[in-house]
């Protein structure tokens, strides 16, 4: 038996596949990972920067592999503070 016709016996016509979700909803659910250069971007300061924020702990980094780091998004808005204002 191939593997087409067992697969046509057993679906009949009036059985219907769920639907396959969307990729878009799997990946808003993950934290977004960026690149070193993406973060320093966001941030206006050289990749440097966000390296040394990296090895002085005040920026979590994430390695996959051998060279690559990653940071997460939500990590860079934590890591800004906001200055008091008077008044």
């Amino acid at each position: 038996m191939t593997r087409t016709a067992s697969a046509a016996c057993c679906l009949t016509t009036s059985e219907k596949r769920p639907p396959m979700p969307a990729r878009r909803a799997v990946r808003r659910e993950q934290p977004e990972l960026l690149t070193i250069n993406e973060a320093a971007a966001l941030l206006r300061v050289h990749p440097r920067t966000v390296r040394r924020f990296i090895e002085d702990g005040r920026l979590p980094g994430y390695q996959l592999g051998g060279r690559v780091v990653r940071v997460r998004r939500d990590d860079l808005t934590k890591l800004l503070t906001r200055i008091p204002t008077a008044g």
